[in-house]
């Protein structure tokens, strides 16, 4: 992973968006905002998805798996699937509730 992250970087720039995070998880976590920045939300959620296997307590990942879910070049809100896919992970931490509309 890490020489196809170096280079992705050099096509999406350097990211460097500081989280409570151990190092790994950083690492893919700057690598996941790259990817949502560069409109890639498959790719971005992916590896938003990889940061918790890296470090379990680094809750940013989770929000950045709800935003690659929020499409801003979309006419259209997201549907209720993606709204529920966007909470489980909070949900799983145990959070408190999560209005979905």
């Amino acid at each position: 992973m890490a020489r196809a992250a170096a280079a992705d970087e050099g096509l999406l720039g350097h990211v460097e968006f500081q989280v409570s995070c151990n190092q790994r998880a950083q690492a893919t976590f700057n690598m996941a905002v790259a990817w949502l920045h560069s409109f890639e939300y498959e790719r971005a959620g992916a590896t938003f998805d990889e940061a918790p296997d890296r470090d379990p307590s680094c809750a940013m990942a989770y929000w950045g798996m709800a935003q690659s879910l929020w499409h801003q070049l979309r006419t259209t809100p997201p549907n209720s699937a993606d709204l529920v896919k966007g909470a489980d992970p909070w949900y799983s931490l145990g959070c408190v509730a999560v209005a979905i509309l």
